[in-house]
């Protein structure tokens, strides 16, 4: 019987001891399993965020991109506090060019609502060499702005020691803030 109860209390042992090995296996199955889930989650809003700062470089960039072209823009755009230097400058090259000039001035603002953009628009009274005139008219065109020749018209008006005197006028726009 010595036998007996000590084989009993063996497999009482072995028993329980496979009860607690069962129990901690399965508590660390659970524990992997939640720790895996939750490792999961996070790779996956890892992967999120990462597509998300992608997006937020490539619109980064564009906005970067663009910036540098409004600022490159922008250039090409009188400011209206320039004008005075703007009028100087073509009066000294229609000197220059020995072109006779007159000029007359219409601002045009964008009422609210209109679609368009502001300008000045400059028009002269041109008289001097067919040649002289033209290269008058190719500065205009190569200002630094952007500019819109509008109307050239042109007329053979007599004739100086130098040659055959033209006169018309010029018309044209350039963009301003």
């Amino acid at each position: 019987m010595k036998m007996n109860t000590s084989l009993r209390n063996t497999l009482i042992i072995i028993i329980l001891l496979n009860i607690i090995g069962v129990g901690v296996y399965g508590f660390l199955f659970y524990s992997i399993k939640s720790n895996t889930e939750s490792s999961n989650e996070l790779v996956s809003q890892l992967d999120a965020d990462k597509e998300r700062n992608s997006r937020f470089e490539g619109i980064e960039n564009t906005i970067k991109n663009i910036e540098e072209r409004a600022v490159k823009l922008d250039t090409y755009i009188l400011d209206v506090d320039n004008v005075v230097e703007l009028l100087t400058l073509l009066e000294k090259s229609a000197k220059e060019q020995n072109v006779a000039i007159k000029t007359e001035i219409k601002r045009n603002l964008v009422k609210e609502g209109e679609s368009g953009s502001p300008s000045l628009g400059l028009t002269y009274s041109v008289t001097g060499g067919w040649s002289e005139i033209l290269n008058f008219v190719a500065i205009v065109e190569n200002l630094p702005y952007i500019v819109s020749v509008e109307n050239l018209v042109l007329q053979k008006s007599g004739s100086d020691e130098g040659g055959a005197l033209w006169s018309g006028s010029i018309r044209f726009t350039v963009l301003t803030t």
